[in-house]
């Protein structure tokens, strides 16, 4: 019985700390979103990570400086998230997900739909985003 009891009260354990590391790559993402918007490159550069690979739905590649750079010029106008499916796996998240996005980019706004997968990997008890790649689809 006290075997069961103490399997039972690790198991909980278990899914409590999973379901709180989702949580909290969820809550990063938020935050990355929104400091996008607020052009806050300051907050921004400490979600991603220096190494950070940038694929956008274009096709076009770009690391931390680039992606800080357009994010100072304004271009993100608005970001809403649809859907979000955060994997987490010990130092390792991966959040598959939907957003509405508008962006301001050679003098024209323009709003699509991704769906994306971005990578986050947990430094000193942060998440820092180290990899993203996007698609476009119909609304």
């Amino acid at each position: 019985m006290k075997k069961l009891t103490l399997f039972f009260l690790l198991l909980v354990s278990l899914i409590s700390s999973q379901c709180l590391a989702q949580h909290d790559l969820l809550e990063t993402e938020k935050m990355r979103f929104q400091v996008m918007i607020k052009q806050d490159t300051i907050a921004l550069a400490s979600i991603l990570a220096d190494d950070l690979i940038y694929t956008h739905s274009s096709g076009v590649t770009d690391g931390k400086k680039q992606i800080l750079k357009s994010v100072g010029a304004g271009t993100y106008r608005a970001i809403e998230i649809l859907d979000q499916k955060p994997i987490v796996w010990k130092n390792t998240g991966v959040i598959a997900g939907k957003i509405r996005v508008t962006i301001f980019s050679q003098q024209v706004e323009r709003t699509f739909i991704l769906k994306y997968q971005d990578v986050y990997r947990k430094e000193k008890n942060q998440w820092k985003m180290v990899a993203w790649q996007s698609l476009r689809v119909e609304n």
